[in-house]
Protein backbone atom coordinates (compact mmCIF):
# COMPACT_ATOMS: atom_id res chain seq x y z
CA UNK A 1 0.00 0.00 0.00
CA UNK A 2 1.57 3.25 -1.13
CA UNK A 3 1.15 6.31 1.03
CA UNK A 4 0.99 9.75 -0.44
CA UNK A 5 1.71 12.97 1.35
CA UNK A 6 -0.69 15.80 0.68
CA UNK A 7 0.32 19.43 0.73
CA UNK A 8 -2.20 20.02 3.52
CA UNK A 9 -0.58 17.36 5.71
CA UNK A 10 2.91 18.75 5.09
CA UNK A 11 1.84 22.34 5.80
CA UNK A 12 -0.11 21.34 8.92
CA UNK A 13 2.95 19.59 10.32
CA UNK A 14 5.27 22.49 9.39
CA UNK A 15 2.92 25.08 10.89
CA UNK A 16 2.84 23.14 14.18
CA UNK A 17 6.55 23.80 14.66
CA UNK A 18 7.69 26.93 16.51
CA UNK A 19 8.22 30.02 14.37
CA UNK A 20 7.27 28.75 10.91
CA UNK A 21 8.46 30.99 8.09
CA UNK A 22 7.44 31.03 4.43
CA UNK A 23 10.90 29.73 3.54
CA UNK A 24 10.56 26.76 5.91
CA UNK A 25 7.07 25.97 4.61
CA UNK A 26 8.33 25.87 1.02
CA UNK A 27 11.30 23.75 2.08
CA UNK A 28 8.95 21.27 3.79
CA UNK A 29 6.86 21.00 0.62
CA UNK A 30 9.96 20.39 -1.50
CA UNK A 31 11.29 17.80 0.98
CA UNK A 32 7.99 15.92 0.73
CA UNK A 33 8.49 15.68 -3.02
CA UNK A 34 5.87 18.23 -3.96
CA UNK A 35 6.60 20.61 -6.80
CA UNK A 36 7.16 24.21 -5.72
CA UNK A 37 7.65 26.70 -8.53
CA UNK A 38 9.52 29.94 -8.23
CA UNK A 39 7.71 33.24 -8.47
CA UNK A 40 7.88 35.31 -11.60
CA UNK A 41 10.44 38.08 -11.77
CA UNK A 42 7.84 40.56 -12.95
CA UNK A 43 4.32 41.27 -11.74
CA UNK A 44 1.50 39.35 -13.38
CA UNK A 45 -0.03 42.58 -14.72
CA UNK A 46 2.01 45.02 -16.78
CA UNK A 47 0.72 47.96 -18.82
CA UNK A 48 0.42 47.15 -22.52
CA UNK A 49 -1.27 50.30 -23.81
CA UNK A 50 -0.33 53.99 -23.56
CA UNK A 51 -3.40 54.61 -21.39
CA UNK A 52 -2.46 51.84 -18.96
CA UNK A 53 1.12 53.11 -18.82
CA UNK A 54 -0.19 56.61 -18.04
CA UNK A 55 -2.18 55.20 -15.10
CA UNK A 56 0.91 53.39 -13.79
CA UNK A 57 3.02 56.54 -14.18
CA UNK A 58 0.43 58.69 -12.39
CA UNK A 59 0.24 56.23 -9.48
CA UNK A 60 4.05 56.12 -9.30
CA UNK A 61 4.30 59.92 -9.32
CA UNK A 62 1.83 60.23 -6.45
CA UNK A 63 3.61 57.43 -4.57
CA UNK A 64 6.91 59.29 -4.91
CA UNK A 65 5.13 62.43 -3.67
CA UNK A 66 4.31 60.54 -0.47
CA UNK A 67 0.70 59.45 -0.94
CA UNK A 68 -0.40 56.08 0.40
CA UNK A 69 -2.02 53.50 -1.89
CA UNK A 70 -5.37 54.32 -0.25
CA UNK A 71 -4.97 58.04 -1.02
CA UNK A 72 -3.93 57.28 -4.59
CA UNK A 73 -6.96 54.99 -4.98
CA UNK A 74 -9.24 57.81 -3.87
CA UNK A 75 -7.72 60.29 -6.30
CA UNK A 76 -7.73 57.88 -9.23
CA UNK A 77 -11.13 56.37 -8.38
CA UNK A 78 -9.71 52.88 -8.45
CA UNK A 79 -9.56 50.11 -5.86
CA UNK A 80 -6.57 49.84 -3.56
CA UNK A 81 -5.94 46.42 -5.11
CA UNK A 82 -5.63 48.01 -8.57
CA UNK A 83 -3.32 50.71 -7.22
CA UNK A 84 -1.11 48.01 -5.72
CA UNK A 85 -0.97 46.40 -9.17
CA UNK A 86 -0.01 49.75 -10.71
CA UNK A 87 2.73 50.25 -8.12
CA UNK A 88 4.06 46.71 -8.61
CA UNK A 89 4.23 47.36 -12.35
CA UNK A 90 5.91 50.72 -11.72
CA UNK A 91 8.54 49.01 -9.56
CA UNK A 92 9.31 46.64 -12.45
CA UNK A 93 9.70 49.48 -14.98
CA UNK A 94 13.11 51.15 -14.62
CA UNK A 95 12.90 54.82 -13.73
CA UNK A 96 9.27 55.06 -12.62
CA UNK A 97 9.60 54.67 -8.86
CA UNK A 98 13.30 55.56 -8.74
CA UNK A 99 13.98 58.34 -11.27
CA UNK A 100 17.74 57.94 -10.83
CA UNK A 101 17.65 54.21 -11.61
CA UNK A 102 17.68 54.69 -15.38
CA UNK A 103 20.80 56.87 -15.13
CA UNK A 104 22.84 54.10 -13.46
Amino acid sequence: MATTTSAVAVLTKALARPNPTPHLLLRALRAAGLEVTRTADRPAWMPTTPDAYALVKQAADWHIAGLTPQEIAGRMRRSTRMINRYLAAAAAIPGLLDPFEEQR
